[in-house]
């Protein structure tokens, strides 16, 4: 069956099914709005202000002194000029210090003391009972010693073994009562053997020797430490004392010596050596502000304009990462080497973020790492100018490329609008040296083909890893060869004709309003490729076969038609379909409903009834694809349905489709303009009647006898 429907003026109510809610999550959300936005802009422009800063803030080339701490220096050196910096070093001694000041935190903890009170009961208990049980000594003496705490106290058990009944008995009540007496206090294990040796004292002087004897053994026995050391209030307060260590910073005066011949080098000379080689503070902040201003126009200009980019985290740090590698490559590369600045490749920045991105993008960023790569070739308005035109040039030249061999002609467009740049600041600076002019054309073509070469080695590493679709990766989409295509071919062959339409409305469409038409198109081959799931189900695979959804409720005929989009999901997963053209597959038929199995449910339950079973999962498009693909999808099925193909019946199909679509209310999160509307509609009536044109009706060929005669 066709899978499109029709839905009354006004916007169908949000879909809560379980697969409806799955589909959504597939796709972005609608684009948020300014405060939304605001956002990762401030988090972006931070990011690059703070990745150009430090680039440019970190020293042009390894220092000459490779110096390491325990090293002997083999010579004298003395500070420049009044210099003054933070010594880490320093600053963690006196934290490390003020932290081992800090005496150890211990806490009172009664609970061992209870236990150990209720552990000496319990042995006196049954020492008690074991001198109980047996008459004999012996007998009393091996029992005894088999009490574990005992068993290796063979002095103290011939101790209690001397007592009789009374003097157990007293022995027992002095042993608990010096253990108390001792425990009272607070004590750490430090303390435990001074503890032990006061216990004889605790005992009643009264009891004869015996009893204090055994009394002091059995007390000692059990005690321990009432105080115990907290480690993490001990840890919290010395972490709070290393905090409340100042910074120490460092003064040198001009001509100070830091390090002098033959003494081993401590990493706080490394810290004066670094700080030497140093830090021009003005220019530092001259730096940043200029980086901080290119970072605002960005971050505004992606604000203003470029919202999808900051709706994607991954498009971002893309952004930041192809400018900072840019930059850091500028920086360790181009001082000290004029040259260079030439060569470098500033155009294979522009065209690497114009595929990938947007090629209004390449051109900020070449604008960008052009003012950079005049900074740090003292200021040099010159090589940012020329860096500038050729940067320009090639992501101009790229724009859409289908082709690979068209890299190679931007790289052409990149070398000879370097060289006539180069060019007129040579004859302004009345330069017309034959060899000038030879390396200004030599550093142009370099420079044209790095950037080539640059682009295509690296655009589609980048985009397989972000997740961003290339032009490159579109055209392999787009090969008859390719798996999931083929199958659409051999098990779907009335579908990959469909879709072959579909395709060509929606790029003929994309084509006028200035969309991605290479895009829509191979969107347009996989929209419907989870028909191949069940072919049977759809009526242009049918071919002259009976309908099977003639015999099926239409809830369950509304049910396998609606399922070909997350079909077409897993299958899109399952080949490794970029995740744009996952979003097209969701979203192309939107939350339309299918109004002919509506209708006949509404028929056999004899009333309205709720559509929602009959509803597409949605999302609604959400970009000026997505929008086409939807139109030139239900346009292409139900001209192709139809037995009026007139030209004057297609444009009142055309016209009607696209009118309900848009009362429905399914356009409402997609950009398209009216006027884009408008030339839309036209396009697709344009290839209509090219592909249901008239045909002429040719005679009947002429009699053999006949034909001979007239050859003759």
């Amino acid at each position: 069956m066709d899978d499109q429907g029709e839905h009354p003026p006004g916007h169908p109510p949000d879909r809560p099914s379980g697969r409806a809610s799955r589909l959504r999550r597939l796709a972005r959300w609608p684009e948020a709005p300014a405060l939304g936005r605001l956002i990762p802009c401030i988090l972006f422009a931070l990011a690059l202000w703070l990745t150009y800063t430090l680039i440019l803030a970190s020293p042009s080339l390894p220092g000459q002194r490779q110096l390491r701490e325990g090293d002997v220096s083999p010579y004298n050196i003395r500070a420049p000029a009044r210099f003054s910096f933070v010594s880490q070093v320093l600053t963690t001694g006196e934290a490390e210090r003020a932290a081992a000041a800090v005496a150890d935190v211990y806490e009172l903890d009664m609970t061992t003391v209870r236990q150990q009170r209720e552990r000496l009961a319990d042995l006196l208990r049954r020492v008690g009972e074991v001198r109980f049980a047996a008459s004999d000594p012996e007998q009393q003496r091996r029992g005894l010693l088999a009490v574990p705490e005992l068993r290796e106290q063979p002095t103290l058990v011939d101790g209690i073994l001397v007592l009789d009944a009374l003097g157990w008995a007293r022995a027992s009540i002095e042993t608990l009562r010096a253990f108390d007496e001792i425990m009272r206090g607070s004590f750490k294990a430090s303390e435990l053997e001074t503890r032990r040796t006061l216990l004889p004292m605790l005992v009643s002087p009264d009891s004869p020797a015996e009893v204090r004897a055994v009394a002091a053994q059995l007390a000692g026995l059990f005690i321990r430490p009432t105080m115990v050391l907290n480690d993490a209030a001990t840890q919290r307060l010395r972490r709070q004392a290393r905090e409340r260590v100042q910074p120490v910073e460092v003064h040198i005066e001009p001509g100070e010596m830091i390090l002098r011949e033959g003494n081993v080098v401590r990493a706080v000379d490394l810290e004066k050596l670094d700080a030497v080689g140093g830090t021009d503070w003005l220019e530092l902040g001259g730096n940043a502000l200029l980086t901080l201003v290119l970072s605002l126009l960005l971050a505004a200009y992606l604000y203003r304009f470029q919202a999808g980019i900051l709706r994607d985290p991954r498009k971002l740090i893309l952004l930041l990462l192809v400018l900072g590698v840019a930059a850091l490559a500028a920086k360790f590369a181009v001082p000290g080497r004029p040259h260079w600045a030439a060569l470098f490749p500033v155009a294979g920045v522009g065209m690497l973020l114009a595929v990938l991105l947007d090629a209004r993008v390449g051109l900020l960023a070449v604008a960008l790492t052009s003012v950079l790569l005049g900074v740090l070739v003292n200021e040099s308005l010159t090589v940012a100018l020329i860096a500038l035109a050729a940067g320009w040039a090639g992501v101009l030249a790229t724009w859409r490329r289908e082709r690979v061999h068209g890299f190679f002609l931007a790289g052409l467009a990149v070398a000879v609008v370097q060289f006539l740049a180069a060019m007129a600041f040579q004859l302004l600076h009345r330069d017309l040296a034959v060899q000038g002019i030879v390396l200004q054309a030599t550093l142009a073509a370099a420079h044209g083909a790095l950037a080539a070469v640059l682009t295509l080695g690296s655009a589609a590493f980048l985009g397989n890893l972000f997740g961003i679709t290339t032009t490159v990766g579109l055209l392999e989409l787009a090969h008859p060869a390719h798996p999931l295509f083929r199958r659409l071919l051999t098990e779907a062959p009335g579908t990959y004709h469909h879709s072959a339409l579909v395709a060509s409305l929606a790029e003929r469409a994309a084509q006028a309003i200035g969309a991605d038409a290479l895009f829509v198109r191979v969107a347009a081959y996989y929209h419907d490729i989870g028909k191949i799931v069940r072919p049977y189900a759809f009526v242009e695979n049918q071919a002259d076969g009976p309908n099977m959804h003639d015999s099926l409720p239409p809830e369950e005929s509304a049910r396998l038609i609606t399922a070909h989009v997350s079909d077409g999901v897993r299958l899109a997963h399952t080949y490794g379909l970029p995740e744009r053209i996952v979003d097209m597959i969701v979203q192309h038929q939107g939350t339309r409903r299918l109004a002919f199995f509506y209708r006949h449910a509404c028929e056999r339950a004899q009333g309205a009834i709720s559509d929602m079973p009959f509803r597409y999962p949605g999302p609604r498009p959400r970009s000026r694809e997505a929008g086409l693909l939807m139109l030139a999808d239900s346009v292409e099925a139900t001209v192709r349905s139809s037995k009026d193909r007139t030209a004057a019946a297609m444009a009142e199909t055309v016209e009607r489709i696209a009118n309900e679509i848009v009362l429905e209310g399914e356009l409402d999160e997609c950009p398209l303009t009216l006027a884009e509307l408008r030339a839309a509609k036209q396009s697709f009536l344009d290839v209509l009647q090219a592909i249901y044109h008239p045909r002429i009706e040719y005679p009947e060929p002429a009699q053999p006898v006949a034909l001979r005669a007239e050859l003759r």
